[in-house]
């Protein structure tokens, strides 16, 4: 197994790509950088998936944990909030649940780089 060396962050930034809420109502405040109009709104799953974007001195790393249930909700909700699925430098997945693991495949067959895929040995085994 290959050792994963972690490295001081000075911030991070949380953004959650996919949960089991939506709100297409929502007033934006000085966190929100982008007012979506209907026809761009976020989907939601019974899920979460979240993008960690993590700062290191003048360095930045983009990191996606999960997936999402489905890649058209997965997609949906990259596109609509401006995501480059290429500056993804990592994907962690929590666990090997079938919603967590549902744009995994279309996203590693739509980047032009390789992604490293951190997750745990047994993620996958077969489960009664």
């Amino acid at each position: 197994m290959d050792k994963i060396y972690l490295r001081e962050s000075d911030r991070l930034e949380v953004t959650i790509l996919i949960d089991n809420y939506t709100d297409i109502f929502m007033t934006p405040n000085k966190d929100v950088d982008k007012r979506l109009s209907p026809s761009e709104s976020i989907l939601a799953e019974h899920v979460l998936s979240c993008l960690i974007k993590v700062f290191s001195g003048s360095e930045e790393y983009l990191i996606l944990m999960d997936t999402g249930m489905s890649s058209k909700c997965f997609f949906n909700n990259i596109n609509a909030l401006n995501v480059d699925i290429n500056k993804i430098d990592s994907v962690i997945l929590s666990h090997g649940h079938f919603d967590h693991i549902g744009g995994l495949v279309a996203l590693f067959n739509q980047v032009s780089n390789e992604i490293p895929l951190i997750l745990h040995p047994e993620a996958f085994l077969e489960r009664f």
